[in-house]
């Protein structure tokens, strides 16, 4: 701080240095959200004329000019008068307060200002270090919460890497979060868990034979083409058994059936049999209710089962809404496993819904990637070129978007193991009402199903005085920003492999990137069991092919580009104006 006289005219001059460029510095401090940070007043209008200025040791200024470039003038009561300017100092600045009409002893006061100022700059470029987070969604099962979390954080980063946290987002006392050391290549990275498993207590029995006699009794048409097989078998089961019993009754009579019941009732009875029996079945049920249960809760709406949704899909909104609203990340990837796959896809869509058509009010509008993307929305995928492209116009049309203020933070999906690909089965009761809840919007894919004069509305807004307006994306096209990767174990004849999981792209979008993955562990590759083998060994070791595509497929090593998308963002856009400037804890 230096304050001097220079003229008669002049009081005294009072500066303060930024280490950032002086355009860097000037949006922040003029614009609204940086204002009230500044001058601590949560209701500034921000840089107009005729808003306060206060200042410590006197009465508050009003702004009398906001010139040309990065200066603003105060007048305060008694006739002072004060010019702000930023001025550039190759790659810094610095603000140069010139007082006339006041005491010497106004740098003093102007001291303060000029403190806050350099303490609101200063966090913010600390602030412009990427950061990503990772939302990871568990499958069926008795699920304990962080199990999922410390085995899929296990597998994609050593013990040496990585820290347990407290998790302030999730708000559950049972979580924490797991951090990602920041390297050349990897920004840092948040780690959490959606834990739902508690969400579904008391599923009864009733509930699972009602959801599945519903799919039963459908004609096979109607059915998943690679489900019919089961339905095939099942009915075939059920025939034989019908016919065996028929067969029994017919050969020894209804008094040898009424005999065979009798014998049966009287071992039953026996103290080892019946505890044998006893086990078994609560083994079975629970076998069932754990694993089909869940499943069965949230395919099915039937009544009963409405409440259990809602709560999953509340808990994990409130999850996604506490990520973009808290201003540390710049990046999130939803990992979905399982059912898990199917909840992620829910919330997705349904948090599009909130924020699809939200924008920073930009003064300039200039969206550079739409045209591109809306280019590649008229052409067919059927190369891996082709679907390169889409997937690279996806990023650009993400990253245009921020830049002018969308909030919207998901860059990618990622699906493993996924009973979406039996969509025709378990999302409706036909192919053909699929495609219509695709076509009406309801179900959205990827791409978009849309034509490229569909796929956005004009939204118009007032921006000093002028009236402008933004192409947003429908409520139907989160697909047009988030990039879709789908990793599965192929199963043959749905036994000798994955049999939950499948290709996503023929059914919900040839935008979806299908990667069929193995394991080196025969008897995961070559039965069910491959359906908990996407992370169950650790990236680095040379035979988990599984767990490298799933890192692939997160993309935790985005520190290249996305340090670029940080530098073309806005430097206002890194305060937050209700939970203040972004904690790198």
């Amino acid at each position: 701080m230096e304050g001097r006289i220079v003229t008669e005219e002049v009081s005294c001059v009072v500066r303060r240095g930024f280490a950032v460029p002086a355009e860097a510095a000037w949006q922040v401090l003029s614009s609204r959200v940086g204002m009230r940070r500044w001058l601590a007043d949560p209701s500034h209008p921000g840089m107009e004329v005729g808003a306060t200025f206060p200042r410590r040791g006197s009465m508050p200024g009003q702004i009398a000019e906001v010139g040309l470039g990065a200066v603003f003038h105060v007048i305060f009561p008694g006739g002072e008068r004060a010019s702000l300017e930023i001025v550039a100092a190759g790659k810094r600045s610095e603000l140069v307060v010139t007082v006339r009409g006041g005491a010497a002893a106004a740098a003093e006061g102007w001291s303060a200002v000029l403190t806050g100022a350099q303490y609101l700059i200063d966090e913010v470029r600390k602030r412009r270090n990427a950061r990503q987070a990772v939302v990871v969604i568990h499958g069926i099962g008795n699920q304990r919460p962080m199990a999922t979390l410390r085995r899929f954080t296990a597998a994609l980063a050593g013990p040496s890497e990585m820290w347990s946290k407290p998790d302030r987002v999730s708000r559950s006392y049972e979580l924490r979060r797991h951090q990602l050391r920041r390297t050349h290549f990897r920004p840092r990275t948040d780690i959490f868990e959606l834990y739902w498993a508690d969400k579904v207590p008391g599923t009864k029995l009733k509930q699972i034979t009602a959801w599945l006699r519903s799919l039963m009794l459908r004609r096979p048409a109607l059915v998943s083409r690679r489900l019919r097989p089961v339905f095939y078998l099942s009915y075939g089961v059920l025939l034989a058994l019908v016919i065996a019993v028929v067969a029994l009754a017919a050969a020894v009579g209804v008094d040898g059936v009424n005999h065979l019941v009798s014998g049966v009732a009287a071992l039953a009875k026996i103290g080892w049999v019946s505890l044998l029996l006893s086990v078994v079945g609560a083994a079975a049920n629970t076998v069932i209710i754990s694993t089909l249960g869940d499943a069965a809760r949230y395919f099915d709406d039937a009544p009963d089962n409405i409440a259990v949704r809602q709560s999953i899909r509340e808990s994990g909104m409130s999850l996604l809404r506490r990520l973009h609203k808290e201003g540390k990340f710049d990046r999130i990837v939803v990992v979905g496993h399982s059912l898990g796959s199917v909840i992620g896809y829910d919330l997705i869509c349904r948090y599009w819904l909130e924020v699809h058509r939200s924008h920073g009010r930009p003064l300039v509008v200039r969206q550079t990637a739409l045209p591109g993307f809306l280019e590649r929305l008229g052409k067919p995928i059927v190369t891996q070129d082709d679907l390169d492209g889409y997937r690279k116009a996806q990023r650009d049309l993400w990253r245009d978007y921020r830049r002018m203020g969308q909030p919207w933070l998901i860059t990618d999906l990622v699906t493993l193991g996924s009973p979406l690909t039996y969509a025709e089965t378990l999302l409706a009761r036909s192919p053909e009402e699929l495609q219509t809840r695709v076509a009406q919007f309801e179900l959205p894919v990827c791409p978009p199903r849309c034509d490229a004069d569909e796929l956005t509305v004009n939204e118009k807004f007032l921006v000093d005085g002028h009236i402008r307006s933004i192409k947003m994306p429908t409520h139907g096209a989160p697909f047009a920003l988030v990039r879709w990767t789908n990793l599965y174990f192929p199963a043959r004849w749905l036994v000798f492999g994955d049999p939950i999981g499948g290709p996503l792209a023929p059914v919900l979008g040839c935008g979806i990137k299908d990667l069929p993955v193995t394991t080196s562990r025969w008897i995961r590759r070559r039965t069910p069991l491959a359906h908990t083998a996407y992370w169950r060994w650790s990236a680095n070791d040379e035979k988990a092919k599984a767990t490298r595509a799933l890192l692939e497929a997160v993309g935790l090593e985005s520190g290249r580009w996305l340090d670029e998308h940080v530098n073309e963002m806005p430097w206002e856009s890194f305060i937050d104006g209700e939970a203040g400037l972004r904690d790198e804890s």
